[in-house]
């Protein structure tokens, strides 16, 4: 999406259609209400895997910043794989995939 779009919406604040937001690359899908909880659900699941810290890591990964900072997210892969465990919680989060139902 391009900054004009962008700004024109936010600018607006009118509501965004599922169709809109998909041509935009906002949105893969649109699920109706029992898939978004089941969604949902899956999400929440998937998060009480992780521990504190790594969501933390994810949420700062994912936040808005200029499209050239690759010095910034190479410092925080780098962080993030410094950080004391780093075998243990991918051997941890495997086992909880294997747990989980299908």
């Amino acid at each position: 999406m391009g900054a004009g779009t962008a700004v024109e919406w936010i600018a607006i604040g009118r509501p965004i259609s599922a169709a809109e937001a998909g041509l935009h690359g906002l949105a893969q899908s649109a699920p109706d209400a029992t898939q978004g909880m089941q969604a949902l659900e899956r999400m929440r699941t998937m998060a009480g895997r992780l521990d504190a810290a790594t969501l933390a890591q994810i949420r700062d990964a994912t936040q808005m910043r200029s499209p050239r900072d690759d010095a910034g997210d190479l410092a925080r892969l780098v962080r993030s794989a410094a950080r004391p465990g780093l075998k243990l919680r991918i051997a941890a989060y495997r086992a909880s995939l294997r747990k989980q139902p299908k």
